[in-house]
């Protein structure tokens, strides 16, 4: 809708403002599921109910990049909220190096 219309669609703004919005919602959810997954895990390995598995030290690498990969996410889903908040006329939609740098990376 909004590029068969060339931004002048203010549906179009409002269905990718309400899809950005709920990708920010789940992605939230899922923040704060994998947050308590690892704070039991954490809780059992320190009990000694469960032992680390062999390549943990690997497991935790994989984690990190994991967490840093959902933070740009999120960080780029937010931005684009912000952007489109104001339509295709707002400043923000403007900013080519913001654009290039969330998008890109």
């Amino acid at each position: 809708m909004s590029t068969k219309s060339e931004g002048s669609s203010k549906s179009g703004v409002n269905i990718a403002l309400a899809g950005l919005c709920f990708q920010v919602v789940t992605l939230s959810v899922f923040i704060i599921l994998s947050l308590d997954y690892a704070n039991r895990y954490q809780k059992d390995v320190q009990t000694g109910q469960i032992r680390k598995a062999h390549g943990e030290d690997r497991f935790q690498l994989f984690v990190v990049f994991l967490a840093f990969s959902i933070l740009c996410i999120l960080t780029r889903c937010v931005y684009r909220i912000d952007e489109l908040s104001d339509g295709y006329h707002g400043p923000l939609i403007h900013n080519q190096g913001l654009f290039i740098g969330l998008e890109g990376v």
